[in-house]
């Protein structure tokens, strides 16, 4: 269906105050609409409501033609949000691997008969996330629509509903490290032990092969933690330093795998220590680490 749509404006002036009235009316130009009727319907899903870092989604779409008449020319795209990366080689059409299709780019679907289908599947990886962020996204499929016969056809677009995903950024893990410091014997020379001072180092990051969920995976961080000790000794202000190493793994979602360097950040670093005797110390350090 076609609207037509003309606005009229009437008016009167006096060309002179000794002059008749004029009366005038004057149209605006044509605006024509076209109502089209729904012929295409889109639906999109997402398998996962909520998300972590490193997280695989499976989105699904799927193409109907609601309509009696062969839809033709249909194209497809999707424009992934931020924070959502696709993996290569996942997209299915209608069962069949699309090789080196992305959904970023503009797919030819060719034509769809009536009360026809088609679907689309992929598979994208959260690399970023906030906490309590909401993933959300939508495609679009644009298709010709015949007006009229005797005219070409009619380029319309059709949006998905939106899919959400919550994303939990809560790949964290909290140790405690404690450390025997040995200082030299600070007894009879009138010395003393001041403070101490830590400084935390993640120095390799690897995947391990075992983990006992098929959809987790343990990712082994090995540090380092240089300490420095403060003490007076001999009336002189000395520092004492040495490096322990540790060890400790965090279970996260498989889709690390597709990362060749994972970042990691400690984010917080407290250290206490017990003072035993004149040349030992207890050192306990916690710290909490964080994949990013």
């Amino acid at each position: 269906m076609k609207v037509t749509n003309i606005s009229r404006v009437d008016y009167k002036y006096r060309m002179s105050q000794e002059s008749p009235i004029i009366a005038e009316t004057k149209f605006s130009n044509t605006v024509y609409t076209t109502i089209l009727n729904e012929t295409i319907v889109v639906q999109k899903s997402v398998d996962k409501s909520n998300v972590s870092p490193y997280d695989i989604l499976c989105y699904k779409i799927v193409i109907i033609n609601i309509s009696n008449e062969t839809v033709n020319n249909i194209k497809f795209t999707d424009i992934l949000p931020e924070g959502i990366k696709f993996i290569n080689n996942t997209m299915y059409i209608n069962e069949e691997l699309g090789r080196c299709f992305t959904p970023i780019s503009v797919i030819n679907l060719g034509s769809l008969g009536s009360k026809g289908k088609i679907i689309i599947t992929f598979k994208g990886i959260v690399d970023r996330c906030i906490m309590y962020e909401c993933i959300e996204n939508h495609c679009v499929v644009k298709f010709d629509y015949i007006y009229n016969v005797e005219e070409p056809p009619l380029r319309n677009s059709v949006k998905s509903n939106e899919s959400i995903t919550r994303c939990k950024d809560d790949l964290f893990k909290a140790i405690m490290i404690k450390d025997n410091i040995k200082l030299p014997d600070l007894s009879g020379c009138n010395g003393c032990f001041i403070r101490i001072k830590t400084k935390t180092k993640i120095i390799r990051v690897k995947i391990a092969e075992y983990a006992p969920n098929p959809k987790m995976c343990n990712v082994v961080l090995i540090g380092k933690i240089i300490y420095a000790a403060y003490y007076i000794y001999g009336g002189k202000l000395c520092i004492y330093k040495t490096i322990e190493g540790f060890s400790t793994a965090i279970l996260v979602p498989r889709g690390v795998e597709y990362f060749k360097n994972i970042k990691v950040k400690v984010l917080n670093e407290d250290s206490s220590y017990v003072y035993r005797d004149k040349s030992k110390l207890l050192i306990s350090t916690s710290l909490l680490i964080k994949l990013s």
